[in-house]
């Protein structure tokens, strides 16, 4: 938009050198549809400012009194229109140019539309596309980005005719930095736009530390646990979280459950708050509030209660919900899992001659 900014008010510009500007570029833009049809794309424009806005407007209007083979596409983010009014008011009023003016909404692709998506791009297994695609959670831009860093990494590599994942490389954990650092911005700006923004910040830290899908009553147990000061705000919070896109609800009948819209930007929330030693403490207390929330069914979630005590540093917390998770597995039927398990339980135990003792109690079970 900075084509179209000048000097003195706005209303100046719009009336006198910024109309001047529009009216040149349309018709180069015109001159150039002479010669063949023009297709001009405009992404982001939440970002843009009213003089963008101006020119799209001043475009709308001389298309629809003279037709000329242009097609403009202008992209944004839905979740910005409450906070950019200008905006809102921008595509109310070309609304009213019927036809000419078209309005799409894009939704996240379904799973089977994704992987479709990847193995266009790269004709990988279908297993492969399938982790790929649940990693993008239906987002295009994610999955190109995520695909673009395995490649360029060496973990998507090309042998043997095929197009390969190294075995050591887990996809559920891979975070581009590009990918990154956008979803951190995002982050920032929704606890920038709030009217408190510190405890925002602390609101979706401890959803992130909850996990990617989250039922309301235990993200509101383990804030009260934590940080009761937080709870007065907590429905208004997250309710922004959700216009902002950072949350959505995906409860039914009577589920109040909600999930990150986009899992990286978890992983990128804890990976932030992993280098914080003083929040380590939140993974310990989430692992309690989950044991008492669940209660005869804490076992089912023993490998997330496990994960809570391992960010926490808590060996015998990792141990024990490791064990249960393992009993879990046998009473499932999984031998295979739960060996594995046991395993795992046994290498914790080694490190701990405490914890070794209570080993052999539960190693006998796989026997």
């Amino acid at each position: 938009s900075s084509v179209f900014e000048g000097t003195g008010p706005a209303e100046d510009h719009r009336s006198g050198r910024q109309e001047r500007v529009f009216s040149v570029i349309e018709r180069v833009l015109r001159r150039a549809a002479e010669i063949r049809p023009v297709l001009l794309s405009l992404e982001n424009i939440h970002l843009a400012g009213e003089a963008t806005f101006g020119f799209l407007e001043h475009l709308a209007v001389g298309l629809h009194c003279n037709t000329a083979p242009i097609l403009l596409i202008a992209t944004m983010r839905s979740e910005d229109l409450e906070a950019r009014p200008m905006l809102a008011e921008a595509l109310q009023r070309l609304s009213r140019f019927g036809s000419d003016v078209v309005r799409l909404r894009l939704d996240r692709l379904e799973d089977s539309e994704a992987s479709q998506l990847v193995q266009k791009l790269v004709p990988v297994d279908a297993d492969v596309a399938e982790r790929i695609a649940a990693r993008a959670a239906g987002n295009p831009l994610h999955l190109t980005q995520i695909l673009r860093y395995l490649h360029e990494s060496g973990k998507l590599r090309f042998a043997n005719g095929a197009w390969r994942i190294e075995d050591a490389v887990d996809i559920g954990s891979e975070v581009p930095a590009e990918l990154g650092e956008l979803l951190r911005l995002r982050a920032v700006r929704a606890c920038v736009r709030f009217k408190d923004s510190n405890a925002l910040k602390g609101i979706l830290e401890r959803a992130a530390i909850v996990g990617n899908r989250f039922d309301y009553r235990l993200l509101y147990s383990f804030i009260d646990r934590s940080d009761p000061s937080l709870l007065a705000g907590l429905d208004e919070a997250l309710e922004f979280l959700v216009r902002e896109g950072v949350l959505r609800e995906i409860g039914h009948s009577a589920e109040d459950l909600l999930e990150f819209n986009h899992v990286v930007m978890r992983d990128v929330l804890l990976a932030d708050l992993e280098e914080l030693r003083a929040l380590r403490d939140l993974h310990r207390v989430a692992a309690e509030v989950k044991v008492a929330f669940y209660g005869s069914r804490a076992d089912q979630h023993a490998l997330e209660i496990a994960e809570h005590y391992r960010r926490a540093r808590d060996g015998k917390g990792v141990y024990i919900h490791t064990v249960k998770a393992a009993r879990s597995a046998m009473a499932a039927s999984d031998l295979k899992a739960a060996i594995r398990l046991y395993r795992e339980a046994a290498e914790i135990a080694e490190r701990d001659d405490q914890l070794a003792e209570g080993l052999e109690e539960h190693s006998s079970a796989v026997l």
